[in-house]
């Protein structure tokens, strides 16, 4: 694999050991999952960010967030609530206001994460 052709971030979300890949420009991040994962998807170009969950041929899932560089606070903390929907759904955790202490807490950790690794923000 060229060395360009990789995430520009990758974050372990506990307590599911999912990873989730950060990109910056979304041609990379389709011609990562063509050639790298060969999924192919037909991403919005029109998108000013997004969060996406694929399934591969193995039935893998793959989640990965389009995050560009003029990306701000308030649409990271949209996205990644976007991501935190698909780990919960994809690990049998219910969507509801029972667990929403749950959703909340994943939601707090990934977006601060996400910031750390982008250096945006103050986290």
């Amino acid at each position: 694999m060229p060395k360009k052709l990789k995430p520009d971030a990758v974050i372990l979300v506990n307590p599911f050991q999912a990873q989730v890949a950060i990109f910056r420009d979304l041609e990379k991040l389709s011609k990562y999952h063509r050639k790298v994962l060969r999924i192919t998807v037909d991403f919005d170009r029109s998108a000013h960010a997004m969060a996406s969950e694929q399934v591969d041929e193995d039935g893998c899932r793959w989640w990965s967030l389009y995050l560009p560089e003029e990306t701000t606070l308030g649409t990271v903390v949209h996205e990644c609530s976007h991501m935190v929907d698909f780990l919960m759904e994809a690990h049998g955790v219910p969507l509801s206001v029972a667990n929403t202490e749950i959703r909340a807490y994943l939601l707090g950790v990934l977006f601060m994460d996400v910031c750390h690794e982008l250096k945006i923000g103050d986290a």
